[in-house]
Parts: structure tokens; sequence; C-alpha cells
């Protein structure tokens, strides 16, 4: 009983009103129009003309032709001049159009398609990240990206094959009304049929959906095959026999969902585009030959557009139900990407709030939880960081110190607490500006595939921007490898795109992104993990280096290691998210607690691991 209810919810999800209908394609044609003015123009235009022209040529002039003929009446010359005056304007309004189509439309085109991946890619930015962490908004965001510039081309497609098979039907209608009024009856038959068009493509729609998830992960699996990130654990911890199974369990999904809609959009599909269409063409060709050889009511002309023109026009309507139900299947994905553009992000661009510059930042006994959870990551944490105070946050995997630079950083908001900035709460500032005070090494960081000196200017680089570069790289200590390479700091990273791209190890690519860092104008750092991939003598310098380079900058940095924590000027000890202990280096030891017990283990550590490198020597 709950199933039934959950399907019948379902269904009237997807069920959309005639005026949601409307409204959704006119969104998406706003968009278009918006982009490109006279794109839809020119397609209205088009389909216009060309429906007409179509007209004349297959229907007026085959009747002119066999009539005249068969009536005696025909002008040798008359008939020609129109046949030429015809096809002529049709070969050169032809090669006009195909002129158009490649000189204008892929301007035109790609810069739709341009406006809406900007679009897409601008919300994806400003999108809460705790989106990418459900899957319901995932999936819709996946269907955005893959559906909208073809979608609304679609929404543009189906408009011209509205007005063609309008001007299409009535052209030819009114010359079978004019034959004969009762061929309309034949020429509306295949409507009925057609209105089960209407119920294939929601099937249709309900088909792509259930699809999408299997799509994204099988997506996924094939990513771990050829991205350098699995190649490692692909090989030696055997995964592929696990991403293999998973690929094939896919399948199975796959032709349960296949099998599931295939039926219907099957019998749907047969009655609707063969039944009607074929009831209808003998119907009138039999009643069409009938008049014009039994009783004589009709001309051999009249009889041969008969046949043509009422396939014509029972394809015409057949097709005008198709197109108002594509304008149906249209809506279901326009309105997942309109859902996506419209979602309001919790954490927004405020351009009418003040300005956020330098200062004092604080966490007022801030708590934090993630969506969904009821586990408190973060309890009642309380500190400051000044300008130009050194600030180290050590604890075990787990304690939250990431969570506190990722609420530092205001990706996310505090459950309970504040943040404030010189006294003002973070939220009351403007958003772009408040980030802009601090430059960033993530733990995960990644090296984009762009030139080292973009990577390190996070951008274009100008030639006065090339000491700032070299003196960065210097700091982190990799200059020397970068100018080694045959174009030095404008060698692309990656091989990607670049063949001649280099590929630099963990340590080398960690400094990298470090440089970036003492490269940045901003006036505040934080640095997770800013030597995972170094070895502690290269740790050391990168210290300090970051010393230096860091000099009247606000730092916090969080580091396993203690040894490096001993060059900040307090140290935060986090446990199970919770502050247990803050001080410097001394104070904290001089206390013999938490810090003092994990700094005791770690050097127990580094000298039994240098006893028994003695030995083995």
């Amino acid at each position: 009983m709950q199933k039934k209810k959950k399907d019948k919810k379902k269904k009237d999800k997807d069920a959309l009103s005639f005026w949601q209908i409307v409204r959704y394609n006119l969104w998406a044609l706003k968009i278009l129009h918006k982009s490109a003015p006279g794109r839809i123009a020119f397609e209205v235009f088009s389909n216009c003309y060309w429906g007409v022209l179509n007209f004349l040529i297959e229907s007026w002039l085959l009747r002119f032709v066999l009539n005249s003929f068969q009536q005696g009446t025909a002008d040798l010359k008359t008939v020609l001049i129109a046949i030429i005056a015809l096809y002529g304007g049709f070969l050169l309004t032809d090669m006009a159009r195909d002129a158009f189509c490649y000189f204008v439309l892929p301007k035109w085109d790609k810069r739709i398609v341009t406006s809406i991946q900007k679009t897409l890619f601008e919300k994806s930015l400003a999108a809460d990240l705790d989106c990418y962490e459900r899957p319901d908004f995932y999936d819709k965001y996946v269907k955005a990206m893959d559906e909208a510039a073809g979608r609304v081309f679609a929404v543009q497609g189906s408009l011209g094959d509205v007005v063609w098979t309008a001007v299409s039907f009535l052209t030819n209608g009114t010359l079978l009304a004019m034959i004969d009024p009762v061929l309309m009856v034949f020429a509306i038959f295949p409507i009925l049929f057609g209105l089960l068009r209407k119920k294939e493509l929601a099937v249709y729609y309900k088909y792509v959906a259930d699809q999408k998830p299997i799509d994204r992960r099988k997506n996924y699996i094939r990513r771990t095959f050829y991205l350098a990130d699995y190649a490692k654990e692909m090989r030696l911890a055997h995964m592929e026999d696990a991403q293999i199974e998973s690929f094939h369990a896919l399948y199975g999904r796959y032709k349960k969902v296949l099998f599931k809609h295939g039926w219907k959009r099957t019998l749907l599909g047969f009655i609707g585009e063969f039944s009607g269409d074929a009831i209808s063409t003998v119907g009138s060709a039999v009643y069409a030959v009938f008049q014009t050889v039994v009783t004589g009511n009709m001309l051999v002309g009249d009889c041969a557009v008969t046949i043509n023109a009422i396939s014509m026009l029972g394809w015409n309507l057949n097709r005008a139900v198709t197109d108002i139900s594509a304008f149906s299947e249209h809506a279901l994905f326009i309105r997942d990407m309109k859902d996506f553009l419209e979602y309001r992000p919790k954490i927004a661009e405020d351009p009418s709030l003040p300005a956020a510059k330098a200062g004092v930042i604080r966490f007022e006994n801030v708590s934090f939880s993630y969506t969904g959870s009821d586990l408190q990551v973060l309890k009642n944490v309380s500190f400051s960081l000044a300008p130009g105070e050194r600030l180290a946050l050590v604890g075990c995997n787990g304690a939250g110190k990431s969570t506190i630079v990722k609420l530092l950083l205001r990706l996310y908001e505090p459950t309970q607490g504040r943040i404030t900035l010189d006294g003002v709460d973070i939220r009351d500032l403007r958003l772009s500006t408040y980030r802009a005070l601090f430059s960033v090494l993530f733990q995960d960081y990644k090296c984009f595939s762009m030139t080292v000196a973009e990577n390190v200017m996070r951008g274009e680089v100008g030639k006065e921007d090339l000491v700032t570069v070299r003196e960065a790289l210097k700091e982190s200590g990799v200059l020397e490898k970068i100018e080694s390479l045959p174009k030095g700091v404008n060698t692309v990273l990656t091989k990607e795109f670049d063949a001649d791209g280099a590929v630099l190890s963990g340590g080398e690519s960690q400094k990298v992104q470090l440089a970036a860092v003492f490269a940045s104008k901003a006036p505040m750092a934080i640095l997770d993990e800013p030597s995972s991939a170094l070895d502690p003598i290269a740790e050391y310098k990168v210290f300090e280096s970051m010393i230096r380079a860091t000099k009247d900058k606000g730092v916090l940095f969080i580091s396993h290691r203690l040894s490096s924590a001993v060059l900040a000027d307090k140290i935060l000890v986090m446990d199970k998210g919770v502050l247990v202990e803050s001080g410097s280096h001394e104070e904290l030891l001089l206390k013999n607690g938490v810090y003092a017990d994990l700094f005791k283990k770690q050097a127990e550590n580094y000298f039994d691991d240098e006893e028994g490198g003695e030995e083995n020597a």
C-alpha cells in the first residue's frame, strides 16, 4: 500500500499542467533569445517559408499540371514557367539557406551554448558545498549539465516543427477541403492515435530519469580506469575486479530499467506512429481512386494530390501531436535545469553587504553538524586568529581540524555559535571580499592543466608577475626543478592536453601549490597539511620558508607532525571535535596534557626510526 502511494506521488511529481509546460518552454526560449536574438526569428521564418514552398511544389504544382493536361487547357509554356520558377526559387533559396547555416548559425549556436554553460558554471560555484553531498541535488545538477544546451535547442527545433506543420496543414487542408470535404475525415483520424504519443513521451522521461543514476555510477567506474588519481590503487590493490563486477551489476540494473519501460514505449509507439497513418492513408487512397475511376467526380490531378496530401496531412497531425507532446518532455527536463538555476544557496553573495577587511577572526562557541547527521563534528569551539599571528591546529584524524578550515572560509555555516571579523559576524560581510582575505592550500589540492606560472598566480600571468612566480617557487623549494623543465615556468602541468607537459611528483606538486599561497597578496593564509607529501628535511625547509613568506600574514596551518607546530605562536589541540588545549609549544609541554603526550610519542617514533636506520646502515 505504501509503495503504491509513493508511486502515485512520483507520478504526480512528474506530471505537469498545460500552463507549466508553456511556462517552462517559454523560459527556455527566453534564454535562447537572450543569447542570440535572431535565432528564433530565423527558425520561425525559415519554417514558414519552407512549409509554403513545399506545398507549392509537392501539391499545387502536381495538381495544376495533371488537371491542365486532363482538361486540355494545358499551356506548355505556362507549365514550364511554373516549374522553372518554383524549382529555381527552391534551389536559390536552398543555397542561401545553406550559406546562412554554415556561416551565421554556428556562431549564434556557439554563443548560445557558451552562455548556457557559463550560467551553469557560475551557479555551480555559488551552490553550497553540501549540495555535492546530496544525491537528489547532484543528480539534478548532472541532468542540468548534460541536458541544458541540447534541450534548449530541442525546444527551438520543436517550435520550428510546429510552425512548419501548421503551415503545411493549413495549405494542404485548404486544398483538400476545396477538392472534397469528406477527405478531411481521413486527415483528422490519425490524431486519435497520435494522442498516445504524449503518454509515450512521459514514459520516456521516466526511463531517462531512472537511467541517470546508473549512468553517473558507470561514468565514475570508467574514470577509475583512466584517471591518474586511481592508477596506483587500481594496479596494486586489485580494485579492477570489484569495479568490473560493479560495472556488470550496473548493466543488470540497466536491463531492468529497459524492461520496465521498453514494452510500454514499444506498444504506444506502434499504435501512435503506424496504426493511425496506415488506416488514414489506405482509406483515403481507396476513396480517391473510387471517386476518380468509378464516379468520375474527381480529376486525376485531384486524385494524385489527395493521396499525397492526405498522407502529408496525417503525418502533419501526428507530428503536431508528437511536437506538442515533445514540449511536455522538454518541460520535464527544463524543470530540472530551472530548479537548479533558481536554487538559492544558504551561503550567497550579497553586494549590499559591507566589504570585509583584514582583522581579528574569532570562533565564538562554534558547533557544527553536517546536513542529515546528528553527530556534532565540532562542539563549542572558541579561539581567535589575529593578523601576523601563526596558529597551528593539531590533533588526531577526525578531530575536526579540516571542518574548522571549511567554516573559517565560509564553505559551511556553524550549526551553533558564530564566527566574527573584528566583532562583525562574517555572515554580515560580503562573501567574495571575505574569502578574498585568504590564500589556501588544501590537503587534497589539485594542480590544473595550465602552466606552472598560471597555477602559481591562479590565472593569467603578465610579464610583471614572472618575478613573483619565481620568488614564490624559490620559497617553496621547487624553483630548481621547474627551471630544469624545457619551458621552465611556462611548462604545462600534466600531459592531458600537452604532450610536452610535465608530471610532477606529489611533493613537487604540493610545493607548486604552496608557492601559490606565497605569491598571493591575501592577508591570511590557510595551510591544510602543507608538508604531507614531503620528507622531514624538506618539511623543515618548507616551514622555514613559510615563516619568511608569510611574515606579515595571519597563518592557520594544520599538521600531523608536531615538530612543525613548534614554529607557531599558538597551538590549538583538537580531540573529537573539542578544543582541549591551547598555548605555545613550551606552555603545552609544561601542562603535560594531550599535546605533550602526542609530542613525546612522535619524538620516540622518530628516534626509533633513526636508531633502526643506523643499525641497518
